[in-house]
């Protein structure tokens, strides 16, 4: 003999996999969470910003984006956006917002025009995160003029002005009195040494320019602070201080986010030349210097601490 018990009717059905709500109860929660979520949108900004799809879009949409730019190009065009005035490198917008950020400063962008799709993503990032409140202008450096397509797409996703630049030829390219011979013999070794970055003269270019040139550059030379942004680079949470501020009322001259160990590999004579320089200019070293931040025994030998 089997006991049974009946149960009272609650709506629900059953099927092979078990007991489930009728459809229209699905619906329900649906449209209750759609409605939450506009809600909260419309009140609070910090979670319009948290749930912007355009922060979660996958790369495969990047690059998707990219491989059919010429399409994006057009629809972007058509689309009724005002472009403002196309006026050399300098690209006002309608909807370019003046400046409320206190400190005299700008993004420093090196990037080029085959990265738009990485550096769009990085741009909305660092709207979202934090230049929506202050709208610091941007600077775009290349060692060869930016295309219109990308002067439109990055002056299109921010909110302040933005200005692009072309690097000049002596601050990109080795000087003449390098023995290129020698040069390419080093090269040449690191990359069969599998030393990263060991043939690539793009790559030494672009440090040879960020080490000492990049202030140097006319598009800078109004700015007294600048904060570096790479393509691809991903902000995850929001920067509520203003770190120009800080820099500027702390009387700071660098900051860094993070700090590496270097490869040793790729700078063999860094240090004993350092070392030299030092030794013939004194004058250039600062009393309250970071010697002891980048150097173990005081000094003697490179740490490799990467500072990023």
């Amino acid at each position: 003999m089997g006991f049974g018990l009946s149960l009272p009717r609650l709506g629900y059905y059953h099927s092979a996999g078990g007991f489930h709500l009728p459809v229209r109860y699905y619906f329900l929660v649906l449209c209750s969470l759609l409605f939450l979520h506009i809600f909260l949108s419309s009140i609070h900004e910090n979670y319009q910003r948290a749930t912007d799809l355009s922060r979660i879009t996958p790369d495969w949409i990047y690059s998707y984006q990219s491989s059919n730019s010429s399409t994006h190009s057009h629809s972007l065009a058509s689309s009724g956006s005002s472009w403002g005035s196309l006026d050399g490198d300098h690209y006002p917008r309608e909807s370019h917002l003046p400046q409320t950020g206190l400190a005299n400063a700008t993004f420093v962008i090196l990037v080029r025009n085959h990265e738009l799709p990485a550096i769009i993503k990085s741009l909305k990032q660092m709207e979202y995160s934090f230049n929506h409140q202050y709208h610091y202008p941007y600077v775009f450096l290349n060692d060869e003029p930016f295309t219109d397509e990308f002067k439109e797409w990055t002056s299109n996703v921010v909110s302040s002005k933005v200005e692009y630049g072309v690097i000049p030829h002596d601050h990109w390219y080795q000087p003449d009195h390098i023995d290129e011979d020698k040069a390419k013999a080093n090269r040449d070794e690191m990359e069969r040494n599998g030393v990263i970055y060991g043939g690539s003269i793009s790559y030494r270019n672009m440090c040879r320019f960020n080490s000492g040139f990049f202030f140097r550059h006319k598009l800078l030379q109004k700015y007294r602070y600048y904060w570096r942004v790479e393509p691809g680079v991903e902000f995850f949470c929001d920067v509520d201080e203003d770190p120009f501020v800080f820099l500027q009322e702390n009387k700071k001259v660098y900051g860094f986010t993070i700090s590496l160990y270097e490869f040793e590999s790729t700078v063999q004579t860094l240090w004993e030349t350092t070392k030299e320089f030092i030794k013939e200019n004194p004058q250039y070293v600062a009393n309250d210097n970071a010697l002891e931040f980048v150097s173990d025994p005081y000094g003697e030998s490179y740490n490799l601490c990467h500072l990023l």
